[in-house]
């Protein structure tokens, strides 16, 4: 079974990955954010853009395609459904457990593009949070309303059907299990929802929210 969705981010969407010393491109578009980085706020980014190994230690950016452009990669929305299985209690309902799940579906694209009526080439932003101590962690953001597209595959056994099947020569009953896909259906869409509010990239618990466009 294969389900496409389209999607809207009604949140930001915060990078999650860390910064890796020497990054030109990274450093680029942080040359190109001089005017913003002037404000106080900014003054631990600043500071840091000297230091590339302390840049590494606060920074996080996005995951990239070979263009450098912002993606959303298929490991992180593989993370997003198993944890919305769980939300949308699969194995209760459908007797599909976490293991099960996990070996049975996939995504697609390998890189989910971005699109705000155009392919999304670079980050809106970067804030910076807090963190223990005199610590900042700083992360690349882009504002709600970017809309992605990606493909869900679904193995045929993920929930199978006993069918009694009886010969009519020998009157033997044998069991033959086939796919449900009745029942696929149902669980696959049932994560598919709970994906929306579990959400992708950092600070999933309030950014990287989305809804389905179609």
């Amino acid at each position: 079974m294969e389900i496409t969705r389209e999607a809207k981010f009604v949140t930001p969407y915060f990078g999650s990955t860390g910064y890796l010393e020497g990054d030109e491109l990274v450093n680029g578009w942080l040359e190109s954010q001089h005017d913003k980085l002037e404000h106080p706020r900014y003054l631990p980014i600043k500071k840091a853009m000297s230091n590339d190994r302390e840049l590494a230690k606060m920074l996080k950016v996005f995951n990239v395609d070979e263009t450098a452009s912002p993606i959303i990669g298929d490991w992180m929305l593989f993370r997003c459904s198993i944890n919305a299985a769980k939300m949308a209690g699969t194995w209760y309902l459908y007797k599909v457990s976490k293991e099960k799940w996990m070996n049975s579906v996939r995504f697609s694209p390998m890189h989910v593009e971005l699109s705000n009526g155009s392919k999304v080439t670079e980050a809106d932003g970067i804030q910076i949070f807090p963190t223990k101590g005199s610590f900042f962690t700083a992360y690349q953001f882009i504002n709600a309303g970017v809309t992605f597209k990606f493909t869900i595959n679904v193995a045929d056994d993920l929930i199978l059907l006993a069918d009694k099947i009886v010969d009519e020569e020998t009157k033997v009953k044998t069991t033959e299990y086939i796919p449900d896909f009745d029942k696929i259906g149902e669980c696959v869409n049932a994560v598919l929802d709970k994906m929306q509010i579990v959400g992708v990239g950092a600070f999933r618990e309030r950014f990287g929210k989305f809804k389905y466009i179609v």
